[in-house]
């Protein structure tokens, strides 16, 4: 891969870790918050009880996980950009190499 479609592919692969980003960002709660969606206003109890209604440990739970992906693909991207950049490095130098070894 050179020129062009390298840089279409780091382009592409930022793009990827940002849409993921906004995905998870509708999901990734505090517990203050997920409270805040899972109860009723009119319902009593201590933050510590009403953390543990089923509501707002769902959605607690699907917070954790969005994160925990959003850090997967993070990574995942990250090792890929860095792939690309070795790849394209390691082209330069061995053209360098080549151009040395003809004259």
């Amino acid at each position: 891969m050179h020129g062009p479609a390298k840089w279409l592919s780091i382009f592409g692969l930022a793009l990827t870790l940002i849409g993921a980003g906004c995905g998870t960002y509708g999901v990734w709660l505090s517990p203050d918050e997920a409270i805040e969606r899972g109860v009723s206003r009119w319902s009593g109890g201590t933050r510590d009880e009403q953390l543990k209604l089923p509501p707002v440990h769902n959605i607690l739970e699907q917070s954790h996980f969005a994160v925990t992906g959003f850090l997967l693909i993070a990574v995942g991207t990250a090792f890929q950009i860095g792939g690309l950049l070795l790849a394209r490095r390691e082209h330069h130098s061995s053209g360098r190499r080549a151009k040395a070894e003809t004259q």
